[in-house]
C-alpha cells in the first residue's frame, strides 16, 4: 500500500509543470492568452465609504421523483460599509419543478414564496438541453433546482442598493436562459469564485502558476478586461478568480482586502462566509420540511408514494450502516 501511495505522489509531482506562459480561459474551447508578469499590481490600501454587498445562495431538494421535484432555496444578501454589517436580507421560497410534454419532454417551473417575494419567472428546459445534461443522457429533474437558485442569486443582485455586489461564483454563463440574465446586470456586479477551472496550456492550474511568478505579498493580476486573480492577504494560500466589468477594479480589491482578515478563512472576504452561512439549508432543516410536508399530504399519502419510491432505492442503500 505505502509503494503504491509513493508511486502515485512521484506522478502527481512529475505532472506539475513549472513551465507555462500561455491559459486557457475557456471551459468550452482552446483558445488561449499570454501570461504578463507586469500585469502583477499590488492591493493598495484607499480609505472609501463605498458599499459592499455580498450574495450567495443554498438549496436541497425536499422531495424528488423521476417526474416532479421540490427544492427549498434560501438567497441572502449582506451589506458592509467600513468593514461593519450595515443592512441584510433574506429570500426563501419553494422551486416546484414538474415535466410538460410538448412533442418533447420539458421540465417546467413554478414558485411558492415564503418570505420577501421577488420578480423570477416560471421557465421551461429541454430535458435534453445541452447545457444540463452529461452525455446523451437526458438531464435529471433535479438539476433544474440548482439551477433556479443561481438565477435567483443574480436576479436579486440586479436590485441591491450598494456601490459594489459579490457574487459567490462566475459571471460567465453555463445554463440556457443565463446569459439573458448576467447581461442586464449592471457592471457594479462582480463575481468571485473559491475554485477555479482556467488550466495553462500545459495543463498546470493558473493559479499555482501565477503564485510562482511574483513575490507581492497582496497582488490582483488580470489576464484579460474582464478576469482577473487576487490575492488578498498576504499570510493567505489562496488565490481567487474575480470577473468584473469595472473600467477599474482598484477600488473594490481595496474594500475586499480589508474585509478578509477573519481567520476563520484568511484571505476570503468575510462578507461571503456570513452569505453562505446564512444561505445555507441544512440536512437538519429539509428534514423538518419533509416531515411537514408528508404530515399535509395525510389521506394522499398513498397516491404520492410510488412517486417517490421510484427513485429511493439509492438513499435506502446509501443508509445502509
Amino acid at each position: 500500500m505505502r509503494l503504491c501511495m509513493d508511486n502515485i505522489i512521484k506522478r502527481i509531482l512529475e505532472n506539475i509543470k513549472t513551465t507555462d506562459n500561455d491559459a486557457i480561459l475557456s471551459e468550452t474551447s482552446n483558445e488561449s492568452v499570454q501570461i504578463n508578469k507586469d500585469n502583477f499590481q499590488d492591493i493598495k490600501e484607499k480609505k472609501s465609504n463605498k458599499t459592499l454587498a455580498f450574495i450567495d445562495g443554498g438549496n436541497l431538494e425536499i422531495i424528488k421523483s423521476p417526474s416532479f421535484s421540490l427544492f427549498f432555496n434560501r438567497i441572502y444578501y449582506t451589506v458592509y460599509q467600513n468593514n461593519k454589517r450595515i443592512n441584510k436580507r433574506t429570500f426563501e421560497f419553494y422551486t416546484l419543478i414538474t415535466t410538460l410534454n410538448k412533442d418533447k419532454l420539458y421540465y417546467k417551473t413554478e414558485y411558492f414564496f415564503t418570505k420577501n417575494k421577488f420578480p423570477i419567472k416560471n421557465y421551461e428546459f429541454d430535458s435534453f438541453d445541452n447545457t444540463l445534461t452529461i452525455g446523451n443522457t437526458r438531464a435529471s429533474i433535479s438539476i433544474i433546482g440548482n439551477v433556479i437558485r443561481r438565477f435567483a442569486e443574480l436576479i436579486t443582485a440586479k436590485d441591491i442598493k450598494a456601490d459594489y455586489i459579490i457574487l459567490d461564483g462566475s459571471l460567465e454563463p453555463k445554463y440556457t436562459y443565463e446569459n439573458d440574465l448576467i447581461k442586464h446586470l449592471p457592471k457594479k456586479v462582480c463575481g468571485l469564485s473559491k475554485t477555479s477551472a482556467v488550466l495553462t496550456k500545459q495543463g498546470n492550474s493558473i493559479t499555482a502558476h501565477l503564485s510562482k511568478l511574483t513575490s507581492k505579498k497582496t497582488w490582483f493580476h488580470n489576464v484579460n478586461s474582464r478576469l482577473y486573480f487576487l490575492k488578498l492577504h498576504d499570510k493567505s494560500k489562496h488565490v481567487f478568480r474575480f470577473e468584473s466589468n469595472l473600467e477599474s477594479i482598484n477600488e473594490i480589491v481595496s474594500l475586499l482586502k480589508k474585509n478578509s482578515r477573519d481567520p476563520i478563512f484568511l484571505g476570503y472576504p468575510y462578507g461571503l462566509i456570513e452569505a453562505d452561512k446564512f444561505a445555507r439549508v441544512t440536512k437538519k432543516e429539509k428534514e423538518i420540511l419533509q416531515l411537514q410536508l408528508m404530515t399535509k399530504f395525510k389521506k394522499n399519502l398513498t397516491k404520492i408514494e410510488p412517486y417517490l419510491s421510484a427513485l429511493d432505492a439509492h438513499d435506502i442503500l446509501d443508509n445502509i450502516g
